[in-house]
């Protein structure tokens, strides 16, 4: 685990005060906190300190001085927008605390940080290409006849304002959407990718005596 740096047995040590930033506040996310204090905590001798729902850089910086101040020797950051995951790790190199990132792109202005420890995350390397054969088996297989992506948060991902992971596999599944019908779409694929408004795509071809459209705003 990327925390090793600060972590010890209980018996050595007194335990560490982590803060936990995140943009959550789900079913989903109560769920992590509770893995986190019942199962993380004790097995690596730290408690939490956790946010509430983070919006932006200044909120970030903001939770961390106060975790800080509280004794937080760590920070575990879910913020992952590029600007956010920089002032976080700034901040954390300003005040010598150990501070890793939930995200798929390295952010490079901070890399070399030596209290960023990195980055936790599926690598966008390879991403594109395994979406693109996931697709294109499934598309092969009999009695497929549509798809419905819904990605969650891929616009921007390729600009750090959205999630990495998420861009390049739509980035993949598009592109093998026009290999396998032979389409052309009316912009590139980036650009459908990171386009905020819902709509239809033009793909300059005619199936069944209609124009074959794919229907934006699950890209987002």
């Amino acid at each position: 685990m990327l925390l090793s740096p600060m972590l010890s047995s209980a018996n050595e040590e007194p335990e560490h005060l982590v803060g936990v930033a995140t943009i959550f506040d789900d079913a989903g996310w109560h769920t992590q906190v509770e893995y986190f204090n019942e199962l993380i905590g004790p097995a690596l001798n730290m408690k939490f300190m956790y946010s509430d729902k983070l919006n932006n850089s200044m909120e970030l910086t903001d939770f961390m001085t106060r975790a800080i101040s509280m004794g937080c020797d760590g920070i575990i950051n879910f913020v992952t927008q590029n600007d956010c995951v920089a002032a976080g790790a700034s901040l954390a190199q300003e005040k010598s605390v150990w501070y890793v990132t939930q995200n798929s792109m390295i952010n490079e202005d901070v890399a070399e940080l030596e209290h960023n420890l990195g980055h936790v995350g599926a690598s966008v390397s390879g991403m594109e290409s395994a979406y693109y054969e996931l697709l294109t088996e499934l598309i092969t297989q009999e009695g497929k006849k549509g798809f419905f992506i819904y990605t969650g948060s891929a616009a921007g991902g390729n600009q750090g304002t959205g999630a990495a992971s998420h861009f390049y596999s739509t980035k993949g599944m598009l592109k093998a959407i026009a290999k396998a019908y032979d389409l052309a779409y009316e912009k590139p694929v980036e650009d459908l990718i990171n386009e905020m408004a819902s709509g239809y795509i033009e793909t300059g071809r005619r199936l069944r005596n209609a124009t074959a459209r794919i229907k934006s705003g699950f890209f987002l």
